[in-house]
């Protein structure tokens, strides 16, 4: 994804690792407790993932970024930063809300951001956690 960077970090086999992703794997991201998204060389985003918290009976789909949501990312990026200058952004489904917050640091109104998890209130709180509320 052409100006983006992905750099993964986590445990493996007792090991703290950090890595830089070439491709958008899921079985590789949802291993990583943290995602970071550098766009461009200047603007990162950095998402703090819950892998272990993703089946059903726990937090769901909102507990990792999934590879829709760095496409989504991509495009966002590749598009003319006026277009989001102002903009009011509402992301549902935001899984950890990596396109809000993203949006945010190009210029959307991140304070007026709303995210909905699908109902999960663990969903919620990690995001509120990445955004210090």
């Amino acid at each position: 994804m052409e100006g983006l960077q992905i750099t993964i970090k986590g445990w493996e086999d007792g090991e703290r690792y950090e890595r830089q992703v070439e491709t958008t794997d899921r079985w590789v991201l949802h291993t990583a407790d943290e995602l970071t998204l550098v766009v461009n060389d200047e603007k990162s985003v950095t998402i703090t993932q819950q892998p272990k918290a993703i089946n059903a009976t726990r937090m769901g789909v909102g507990a990792c970024v999934w590879e829709g949501e760095l496409f989504l990312a991509a495009y966002l990026v590749s598009l003319p930063t006026y277009r989001y200058m102002g903009a009011r952004v509402v992301e549902l489904g935001a899984g950890p809300g990596l396109a809000g917050i993203l949006l945010a640091k190009m210029g959307a109104k991140g304070h007026v951001a709303l995210w909905a998890c699908f109902g999960s209130r663990a969903g919620i709180y990690l995001i509120g956690q990445m955004l210090g509320i």
